[in-house]
Parts: structure tokens; C-alpha cells; sequence
């Protein structure tokens, strides 16, 4: 293949400090790319001529629209969430009614009717379908309810208010000339939540921008910068008065990393302030008491009671009885515990156990639902499971949904009603909302939905469990269609980063490629994850990060060596941290069982990811290359710089994906290894596919995850000659 000729700086060489090798120059030859294409020709005639090249090689690739026409198909199908019946006895849930390009929020007085309304629809936000709802809540007692959009993926947010009685359809035309909606526009938000303050106005973090960078708030300019992301600061927002009268609440020169997360107890009394410097499990907690004369008023001068006051472990609050908080917290308990901490002496904060660890699962959620009933959600072996104490003391009641196996991944209820419902989905089915009623103490399916073209009776999926290279046992999930064969083609995903766990999903383009290709999806719960608690996350992070790589690395041997796959005939696949993954496994696969690595957004230059957005914030996982002891095991797997090095390995085929408005892991991670690769490892093709209308990932219209899936799994079926089957 002929790869397009780019300037590369053999010259530009940087210096780090290395504990064993003292001052080590390493060589970055593609710098320039990492001025974004919005500010510099140059790279904009870079990523131009990628796009070009994998879209002249997408001509010629077979059973391409066969695939995004069984994908589509496949495809349209309700998707919903669970509903959640907020204080004014609506009931709000998201659906897609099948190929939506973005799911709408419906609303029921009655659920029992099934008769709704659209409340919102995000379709109606842009022409293109590329601005999307980003976040959103809905105050104490659902008067109002705060929105924020996101253009083209980017992690800016601005956020509006509108009243809780006025929808917006097709009928309220374009945003904005909205007249439903307030005047309320807040801009410059990221990485923020929305914390009502009754029906006042909310808690929100944002940014200083500078004047004009990211022009009106309905242009799509932002998202294009790679400048740090640094001296977050909270504010509140009333209600209908403009941002400018915002008031500033907390802001830390000193600490430039520090983010902030406010919201407040379901009775309005505390409003609980979360800290955090980076993505580890460890937050500062206080909380002020708003019947405290000096906290009338919220401003930059309110009273705090430190419930935290160290970055150790991490703390949420639950729920509040008075002065008394319930927390979720993995102090002392790698698997999570509840416990309770009185406040009311805020010199002597009382704490006491009052749900014990599980050792053998790990505590994911808590809510408290019927006044009295503490519903937890747990992991265990990948699996989820819902329990239910008693508020007033901790005892264990009973378990919900015992014959369930899957994934939990929503509840929904609230301590004034009696209702409680939760999503659930496994890899063969795509979705059921199921229901318990504590008066009744019954339990229903209130919602399901089938796929036309993918039935659960075609496929079966097994757990195995197999051995990392130092012995640990860590769990796959395995999916197969009913005549897929023997040694087959396998689509290997994994994560293994920042304490996230892959619970089991369903996936329409996973399973087209499996049914019409004959193949198999594994996906394999690696360390640095929190499968198993806190202890399975630090066993994959930092020094200790090639745990990971080699538990996904082993998940390709125990496939091949154990018949499910064929030897050189899996495909790897993560995406950010799960991209970086797919990356190193294409250099460290001594055993050739890889033919084909799609590498999703990654972070793949190891040396220079925390000078960029909110990279800093992953130093936590990573380390920092600054540090020479981080270097040197940054430097030892940084696929940037081992594609650099490693001559002798031959790489598999390589898809790298990326977007221009990706500002969490920028896009100059792709670029700059791809043109590594395309000059390094020729042998065998290596692609990219760059949108120039997306971010990270979120926000993407059904057409467009369609498109993309589509070139993913045929790029990978046409470099192992698969056949398709109808």
C-alpha cells in the first residue's frame, strides 16, 4: 500500500529522566501533529489524506454493504431505559424507538397505560443530529428541569433550564428560537454535574475560556483545543438570571487539579461537596449545613464541615437522616461497605460500620427506595446481583430477582415511593425493565424488547475463567452463534483501566459480525478494572500495568489453545484505555495469535498524555512520565515509542479511529502513531479513520454508529478473508 509522504523530524528529540538510565533522549519526529487541524494546515492535510487512503480501501472491501444493511436491521429495535417518577408523579425514561439518531425523553402520568409523551427530543437540536443532551436533572420537586448540550462530542457542555410542563418536540422548532425554554445559558462546563438546590437553582463546575474560542454557544467550535484542563471552579446558577450573576463558591489556585461536585441531600438540608484531583478512587468529602445561620445564603464564605480531609479512599453519600450520613466508602473494604457518619458535632464526627464488606462481591450502587429499604446492587464474578437491608439498622431482608443473570445497569426509585425498577441487559438479550413493588412484594417484567434478525436462541455465551502468565485466574465471557465452528474468528474486546468494569452488554454490531461471519466476541475482565473490587483495579495500574496487558494477552492464548479460536485469526479491540490495550497487545503478541488490532480512540503516547485536556487527571492510572521511575514503565510499553524501537516484531493489520472534537484523549494520540507505523511497520496495512464531526464517543448518532461499526468489522473481516453467511 502506498502510504502518503509526511514530513517526519528526525531531529526533534526530548530528554526525560529515567531512574535506571539516568537522562534518556527519546525521539517525537510527528510533533507538529500535535497542533490540531482546526490551527494548522498542515495537519489538516494530514488527517485529509488518511481519510482518503482508508476510504479508497473501503471500496474495495467485501460484503461491506451487506453488513450495514443486516447491522441496520439489526438495529432497529426499542432501546429504553428505566422509568424514574420524579417528585411531581411523572414518569421520565429515554427510548429509542429503533433507528432514532438520538433517544428521546418520554414522559406518562400513568404508567399502567403506556400511553406517553415526548418530553424532550434531542433530534430537534441540529440539523445534523451532531449536538446532543450531554447531561441532565431535574429539580427537587421536577418544576424545572436543567439540560446540558454537547456539540460534536466535545466534553463542553452548555447548560439551559426550561420548565418541567414545557416539553420540546417537533413542535417547539429549533432550540434556538425556543421561546418554552428560559434565557439561562451556561457555558464553559465540563466534566460537571447538576446539583439542585430545591427549585432555586444548581451547583455547577466550569472552566475559564478565553473571549470568543469557542464562539456562540451554538456554534461547533468547541472541543477543538488541546489545552489543559485546569482551575475548575464551582458556581451556582439561579434560576432565570443570566450567568454573569453567578455566584463563585469555590475555586483552589494552589491546587490546579482539584474538581469539584455539588449537590445536595434528598431533604435539602446538606449540600454535599465532593473534591477530586484525578480519576482514582479517592475524593475529599464535606458537606454544609444550610439551617446554619452563616450558610443562609450561598456564597463563596459558607461554612464547611470537613467529613474528609484527606484524599485516602473514596466517599459517597447515600442518603441522610438528620445529621446522621449514610456513605458508601472502600475504606478498609476493597469491595465497598456502608457506613454511617453524625455530623452534628462537626469537631467529633461520629462513624460506624452499617453494611458490612462482602468479600467475594463487590458493592456497586445503593439507593434508598420505600422509605425504609436500603437496595444495593453487587458484583459478583461479573454478575449482577440486588439485595435489600433495612435502613433503620442494616439487616438483610431479602434478595430481588434471584433467577436473574447479567447485568444491572439502572435502578430507579425513590424513598417516598413504593416502587422500584431496574434495567438489565446480558450479551444475547438487549434489554428488560423489570419492576418490584414492596407493597405488594411482587415482582413483574414491566418492559422487554426483542431483535428481529439476532434471537437470543441463536447464540449461547459461557463464563470460563483461565490463567494470566503469573498465575492469577481471571474471567472471559465467551458468545458464539449456534454454527460457528470450532477454531473459529474471534473478536477479543477488554478494558482493564481507572477501577471501570465490563459488565456484560449487548452489542447489535458484535453479534451481526458473529452470526454472518461465523466467529465468536470474548470479552476478557481484566486487571485494572473493578470486577473484583479495589484490589483488582491497583493490581493493573501504575508499575504494575503490564498485569493487565498480560491477563489480555493470555485471554488470546487460552482461546486458541482451548479450540474456540484459531491460531492468527483473533481480532483485538478496546477503546481510550481500552484502545491503548489493543495497541500494546499488537506489540507485545509473541505468539502470533493476532491478526487484526482496531484500536479506538487511544492513549497511545505515554510520554506527553497528561500535557494535553484532562490528561493530567490519569496520572493516577499511568503514573507520570515526569517521575523517572513512572517513566521508565510508561516508556516500556508507550506504543508511540516501542513502534519506534521494536524492529523485528511484525505488527498485525491496525485500524487506529479517532475524532477532530475528541478533547479528552486528543486526536494527536492517532495521528502521531499512525504515521509511526505507516513508516515503521509497513508489513502489513495500517489504516485510520478520523472523524472530523465527533468527539470521544458519546453523542454519536445512530447513523453514525452505524457507519463506523461497519467499517470496523468488515476492515477486520476482509483482512482474514472471511466469507459471509447469510
Amino acid at each position: 500500500m502506498n502510504y502518503p509522504r509526511v514530513r517526519r523530524d528526525e531531529g526533534n528529540v526530548l530528554e526525560f529522566k529515567s531512574k535506571k538510565n539516568g537522562f534518556v533522549s527519546v525521539k517525537d519526529p510527528y510533533a507538529w501533529l500535535e497542533t490540531p487541524p482546526s490551527q494548522s494546515k498542515e495537519s489538516a492535510d494530514f488527517v485529509d489524506a488518511q481519510n482518503k487512503l482508508f476510504g479508497n480501501y473501503m471500496e474495495d472491501v467485501s460484503y461491506r454493504d451487506e453488513f450495514k444493511a443486516a447491522l441496520t436491521d439489526n438495529m432497529s429495535y426499542p432501546k429504553f431505559s428505566a422509568p424514574s417518577i420524579k417528585k411531581n408523579k411523572i414518569a421520565y425514561w429515554s427510548e429509542n424507538s429503533g433507528l432514532m439518531p438520538h433517544a428521546v425523553i418520554r414522559s406518562s402520568k400513568n404508567l399502567d397505560s403506556r400511553d406517553s409523551d415526548v418530553f424532550f427530543d434531542p433530534n430537534q437540536l441540529s440539523e445534523d443530529k451532531s449536538a446532543s443532551l450531554a447531561t441532565a436533572a431535574f429539580s427537587k420537586t421536577a418544576k424545572y428541569f436543567a439540560y446540558g448540550i454537547s456539540r460534536s462530542g466535545s466534553d463542553w457542555v452548555t447548560l439551559y433550564v426550561r420548565s418541567a410542563s414545557s416539553p420540546f418536540n417537533e413542535h417547539s422548532g429549533s432550540h434556538e428560537t425556543d421561546q418554552s425554554r428560559f434565557s439561562d445559558e451556561v457555558r464553559y462546563v465540563k466534566f460537571s454535574s447538576i446539583g439542585w438546590l430545591g427549585d432555586e437553582g444548581f451547583f455547577y463546575q466550569r472552566y475559564d475560556v478565553a473571549e470568543g474560542a469557542h464562539g456562540a454557544a451554538n456554534e461547533d467550535k468547541a472541543g477543538l483545543e488541546t489545552d489543559a484542563n485546569e482551575n475548575a471552579k464551582l458556581y451556582f446558577h439561579k434560576v432565570n438570571t443570566p450567568q454573569s450573576e453567578d455566584v463563585l463558591v469555590l475555586s483552589d489556585s494552589q491546587n490546579p487539579t482539584h474538581m469539584w461536585s455539588a449537590g445536595t441531600t434528598d431533604d435539602s438540608r446538606y449540600v454535599v461537596l465532593t473534591v477530586s484531583k484525578d480519576t482514582s478512587r479517592r475524593n475529599l468529602l464535606k458537606v454544609a449545613d444550610l439551617k446554619d445561620p452563616q450558610n443562609a445564603k450561598i456564597s463563596a464564605n459558607m461554612k464547611w464541615i470537613d467529613v474528609v480531609g484527606e484524599f485516602k479512599h473514596e466517599y459517597s453519600v447515600i442518603d441522610n437522616d438528620g445529621s446522621k450520613l449514610y456513605l458508601q466508602t472502600n475504606e478498609m473494604a476493597d469491595n465497598f461497605k456502608i457506613v454511617t457518619a453524625d455530623v452534628y458535632d462537626s469537631s467529633s464526627i461520629e462513624w460506624k460500620d452499617f453494611i458490612a464488606e462482602d468479600n467475594a462481591a463487590v458493592l456497586t450502587d445503593a439507593s434508598v427506595v420505600n422509605n425504609d429499604k436500603l437496595v444495593l446492587v453487587y458484583l459478583r464474578d461479573v454478575k449482577s446481583e440486588l439485595i435489600v437491608h433495612s435502613l433503620s439498622d442494616g439487616r438483610y431482608l431479602y434478595r430481588l430477582f434471584d433467577d436473574f443473570t447479567g447485568t444491572i445497569n439502572q435502578v430507579t426509585g425513590e424513598s417516598d415511593q413504593s416502587k422500584l425498577f431496574i434495567s438489565t441487559t446480558s450479551y444475547t438479550t438487549p434489554g428488560t425493565v423489570l419492576s418490584f413493588d414492596f407493597d405488594k412484594h411482587a415482582s413483574s417484567t414491566f418492559r422487554s424488547t426483542e431483535v428481529h434478525g439476532l434471537s437470543p436462541t441463536e447464540f449461547m455465551t459461557e463464563q470460563q475463567f483461565y490463567t494470566s502468565k503469573d498465575g492469577t485466574k481471571v474471567p472471559i465471557f465467551i458468545t458464539r452463534h449456534k454454527d460457528t465452528p470450532k477454531n473459529a474468528p474471534f473478536f477479543l474486546f477488554g478494558y482493564g483501566g481507572f477501577s471501570i468494569s465490563v459488565l456484560p452488554f449487548f452489542s447489535p454490531s458484535a453479534l451481526t459480525f458473529v452470526k454472518h461471519f461465523r466467529a465468536g466476541l470474548a470479552v476478557a475482565n481484566i486487571r485494572g478494572g473493578s470486577e473484583y473490587g479495589e484490589k483488582w483495579h491497583k493490581d493493573g495500574i501504575l508499575d504494575l500495568k503490564q498485569n493487565g496487558f498480560s491477563d489480555f494477552l493470555s485471554a488470546s492464548d487460552f482461546l486458541v489453545d482451548t479450540g474456540y479460536a484459531g491460531k492468527g485469526s483473533i481480532i483485538v479491540n478496546g477503546g481510550s484505555n481500552g484502545g491503548l490495550l489493543a495497541a500494546v497487545a499488537a506489540q507485545q503478541d509473541l505468539s502470533n495469535n493476532i491478526a487484526v488490532s482496531i484500536v479506538d480512540v487511544g492513549v497511545l503516547d505515554m510520554l506527553k498524555f497528561h500535557k494535553w485536556t484532562i490528561g493530567r487527571a490519569w496520572t493516577s492510572d499511568y503514573g507520570n512520565p515526569d517521575d523517572p521511575s513512572d517513566f521508565d514503565h510508561l516508556h516500556a510499553y508507550s506504543p508511540l515509542h516501542r513502534s519506534q524501537e521494536i524492529k523485528d516484531k511484525i505488527y498485525p493489520a491496525m485500524l487506529l479511529t479517532s475524532a477532530a472534537h475528541d478533547d479528552r484523549v486528543v486526536s494527536c494520540h492517532t495521528t502521531k502513531m499512525i504515521a509511526e507505523l505507516q513508516h515503521s511497520h509497513i508489513e502489513q496495512v495500517k489504516l485510520a479513520r478520523i472523524e472530523t464531526k465527533a468527539g470521544h464517543g458519546a453523542g454519536k448518532s445512530t447513523q453514525m454508529r452505524i457507519l463506523e461499526a461497519t467499517d470496523k468489522y468488515t476492515f477486520a473481516a476482509n483482512e482474514l478473508g472471511l466469507k459471509w453467511f447469510k
